[in-house]
């Protein structure tokens, strides 16, 4: 009997991944459980979404918490870089004991080492947790809810004020499949393996435990439970230039909160009147987003005198000059970026680049644009003004 074949192709406005290729029937399993992967529904104890999608942890929750983080690059020389120099940390004269590798030998890793693969950075908020132990218990539960067999490799670094591993997952497993991980496994589900690891390890948070983060909360710089109040309660400001929205009389509560956005410059104060620049919001969410973000911001205002802006599909074309180039080392930046400034506007944006930026863009003038890529994704166009030979280094990119 001939085999069915069934194609499909599947995605989601803004999913990461775009899906496309021709499956056997002796696939539909691994299918069908992706499309209800990505469909499930995103709903957690201990865990808000919004309706953008965005997860908020829930400070009162008694898990503990663990930061993860995912990236995915499909070359092979990144592969092979990423094991051999940064995992042990070769690159850092200042790091004296090197980590040791484990999990998979490096031999049996190596000769089976693809052009895909998967790098995740995994830190519990308790530096009481065995991140060697967590790793472990985090690939078991992995391969159990995929179904695939992995090759990886890990190691702890110490070398940071918080202690974390970083995992590396080879892109094709022990069976010859290609991994492919929904955008909710890895939002949400990592996140949730993770935070159940280490409770199991360690216990609930604490009252005391509870009761910092709720703290912290007052300080973030990122988006959370307080600003959503925040944006309930405020009240918008029509006419208004620099600011959007104001409070009048707001909580103890949110006092302690629109103290610190004044301190970052996206609020401020007159008499008992709190207000709150135009996008505030949004620039939180960068700031969440991007790790770099909030420095970069600072400084341009103290030297240039104006604001950072995120670069998203509203802001349309700018020009202006490249002065600044922000590149991903997985550890004190997670980001791909670059500054552009145009000082006849007295605007500057922070547009997020989807891989490592060439340096030959330092000081180069430029038109910024979002087009949509081979995957159907909207990522930033930049072209220089007069330069035809770099600008073709970077479209091969």
């Amino acid at each position: 009997m001939r085999r069915r074949i069934i194609r499909l192709d599947i995605w989601g406005k803004d999913d990461p991944y775009r899906i496309k290729g021709v499956y056997k029937k002796d696939d539909m399993k691994e299918l069908l459980h992706l499309v209800r992967s990505s469909k499930r529904s995103k709903s957690s104890h201990g865990m808000g979404i919004k309706s953008n999608g965005e997860y908020r942890f829930n400070v009162h929750d008694k898990k503990q918490f663990c930061v993860i983080k995912l990236r995915y690059s499909l070359k092979k020389n990144s592969h092979s870089k990423f094991l051999n120099t940064y995992l042990t940390q070769e690159n850092k004269d200042s790091v004296l004991t090197k980590p040791k590798l484990f999990g998979c030998e490096k031999e049996e890793y190596t000769s089976h080492m693809a052009e895909k693969h998967f790098r995740i950075i995994i830190s519990p908020d308790n530096q009481n947790v065995d991140t060697k132990i967590l790793v472990e218990e985090l690939v078991k539960k992995m391969e159990q809810e995929t179904g695939y067999r992995f090759y990886w490799i890990a190691a702890e670094h110490t070398d940071t004020l918080q202690k974390h591993a970083h995992l590396l997952i080879n892109g094709v497993d022990r069976n010859g499949k290609v991994i492919i991980l929904s955008p909710h496994f890895i939002k949400k589900e990592i996140r949730d393996m993770a935070r159940n690891i280490c409770t199991t390890l360690i216990g609930e948070r604490t009252p005391k435990d509870i009761k910092l983060a709720k703290e912290h909360a007052f300080t973030a710089s990122r988006l959370t439970h307080l600003d959503d109040q925040i944006l309930a309660r405020g009240n918008a400001i029509t006419g208004d230039e620099k600011f959007e929205c104001m409070i009048k009389n707001p909580s103890d509560t949110l006092q302690k909160r629109l103290a610190f956005l004044c301190t970052i410059g996206i609020a401020a104060k007159e008499n008992n009147t709190w207000k709150l620049e135009h996008n505030w919001a949004e620039t939180l969410k960068a700031m969440g987003r991007y790790n770099t973000f909030l420095s970069v911001r600072h400084d341009l205002a103290v030297t240039q005198g104006y604001n950072l802006s995120l670069y998203t599909d509203t802001t349309g074309p700018i020009t202006g000059t490249v002065k600044k180039i922000i590149n991903m080392d997985d550890e004190a930046v997670w980001n791909n970026a670059i500054i552009v400034e145009n000082k006849q506007l007295q605007k500057a944006w922070y547009v997020p680049m989807y891989y490592p930026v060439s340096h030959k863009l330092q000081n180069k003038e430029i038109v910024c644009n979002l087009e949509r890529n081979q995957k159907g994704l909207l990522t930033p166009s930049i072209k220089i003004k007069n330069d035809s030979k770099i600008n073709r280094e970077i479209k091969k990119r």
